[in-house]
């Protein structure tokens, strides 16, 4: 029993945006981001290079996570160019949510935070090549995977903290 109950379970299934025509099984993404957000219940960490109004709604339910006790991070890369979408989110920050921003690098001007990946609980996550907009959700043909692995969600996790140690991420405080 004991073997048993110490292996590790992992799974992977295909995440796809793509038009409504497209007959490939798989998960949708804007389904699977929302089922994300809605069923976390302890932590959320979300990476987001392009972020755009058609994400409101999903930046709302992030805020209600946030207002019960979920703790949130959210990682962008260029919080200036998004201002008009994440002005609420900012209002918003607390010890229960916190926004990170990409510290642009001197030596490489075209350098980004380009990754796009939802941690939730540490033991789900998406990591696609959606942005957070009606395209990456609707309009684009994107592929991603959903991973239920506590390991691999760490590890992720563990990177982001790095990262925001070494000053790559820094936090916002209120403007």
């Amino acid at each position: 029993m004991k073997m048993y109950s110490s292996k590790k379970i992992e799974h992977a299934d295909l995440v796809l945006t793509s038009p409504d025509s497209f007959r490939v099984k798989a998960l949708k993404t804007k389904d699977i981001v929302q089922k994300l957000i809605t069923s976390t219940e302890k932590s959320l960490t979300i990476t987001g290079y392009s972020i755009s109004d058609y994400f409101a709604d999903m930046l709302d339910m992030i805020i209600e996570k946030s207002q019960q006790g979920v703790y949130v991070r959210l990682y962008v890369n260029d919080i200036e160019r998004q201002r008009d979408v994440l002005n609420r989110l900012m209002a918003y920050r607390s010890r229960f949510l916190q926004v990170y921003e990409y510290q642009k690098q001197e030596e490489d001007k075209m350098a980004a935070m380009h990754a796009k990946l939802i941690v939730s609980d540490i033991k789900r996550l998406l990591l696609s090549s959606a942005n957070l907009s009606y395209h990456g959700m609707q309009g684009n043909v994107e592929v991603g995977f959903l991973i239920e692995s506590h390991d691999k969600a760490k590890q992720i996790e563990d990177v982001m903290k790095e990262m925001v140690r070494m000053k790559v991420f820094c936090r916002r405080n209120k403007d």
